[in-house]
């Protein structure tokens, strides 16, 4: 879908993609024309415990678990004298690991004060899961060209937002939300089933309990190539030895991104001819990067061949 464009040919505050359900622009403002930004009352180290209380959150640990506590009397007389956020309200870290976002769970916890701050939204122009998805976006390393970024009350204070009317914000939000779900589902299963692989690596591996072999005994070592002279030509016009580079183990199926040498180039280096079916090992820059060959092929510095010997 296109801009819309309006019959003054003005460019139209709204999205490029829309629900179709929907017209009208969207609404521009700053955050801090409709919400507020807050933050807990401070706490001193010698307030915080290691043992157990109420969660106590750091930039390191929000979104996570906590490693610090606060007892229970100090919070309740905490919560009822000072500021603290409603459920579904968004958190946000300021520094450290700036902009990451968070929404409060009502869970009894407390946070650590001008690192994390939430956003106080009582008139709900913008419901609080829109707005979790607009900070979310936000490139904060824009703020400044200093390798320390910090967010400040008043970054987020000025920060331009543009929204559409509620039930929009929500399909959206709806729709954005079930994305992340599905993302942290795939995630899940991807670690998961490192876990398994590793397992079944260990297992095997801790199972063999004799007949050992040396390695030598089943396969030989081809050496870290050689790259012959890039100013002869001879050695490279018309070449048909495919080149490997360790940019192309990272694709780990050597049928793309080759360079070739010719014969004469093979001879005039130290350049290794590694057989098919042989593996191929980076020892050097991006190390451990690994693949097998389909076809014969010479490789650069930096990678390893490991050749199985006939018998084998």
């Amino acid at each position: 879908m296109t801009t819309t464009i309006n019959n003054e040919h003005k460019k139209l505050n709204v999205p490029n993609l829309r629900f179709t359900e929907f017209l009208g622009e969207w609404e521009k403002c700053k955050l801090g024309d409709l919400c507020n930004v807050l933050m807990c009352k401070r706490i001193l180290a010698s307030q915080t415990n290691t043992e157990g209380g109420v969660p106590f959150y750091k930039i390191g640990t929000i979104g996570n678990t906590a490693d610090a506590y606060i007892s229970k009397e100090l919070f309740d007389n905490y919560k009822t004298k000072y500021n603290y956020p409603h459920k579904g309200e968004v958190m946000i870290t300021c520094a450290g690991t700036v902009g990451k976002c968070v929404i409060y769970d009502g869970k009894d916890a407390y946070y650590q004060d001008s690192n994390i701050v939430w956003i106080d939204n009582p008139s709900q122009c913008i419901s609080n899961g829109f707005m979790y998805h607009l900070l979310a976006k936000v490139d904060w390393r824009k703020l400044n060209s200093t390798t320390i970024i910090r967010i400040y009350n008043d970054d987020l204070r000025n920060l331009k937002l543009s929204f559409p009317q509620i039930e929009e914000q929500q399909k959206i939000s709806r729709l954005l939300s079930l994305l992340d779900e599905r993302i942290a589902t795939q995630n899940k299963v991807i670690e998961d089933l490192k876990k398994l692989k590793c397992a079944i690596i260990d297992y095997t591996i801790d199972a063999i309990q004799t007949d050992y072999i040396e390695f030598s005994e089943v396969y030989d070592m081809a050496g870290e190539g050689g790259t012959p002279s890039t100013s002869n030509m001879e050695y490279y016009e018309n070449g048909c030895v495919p080149f490997i580079k360790i940019e192309d183990l990272k694709q780990k199926y050597l049928v793309s991104n080759k360079d070739y040498i010719t014969e004469l180039g093979l001879q005039k280096s130290s350049a290794w001819l590694i057989p098919a079916n042989s593996i191929l090992f980076s020892n050097g820059a991006t190390i451990g990067e690994i693949s097998i060959t389909t076809y014969p092929v010479c490789t650069k510095q930096g990678i390893l061949g490991i050749v199985p010997k006939a018998k084998h």
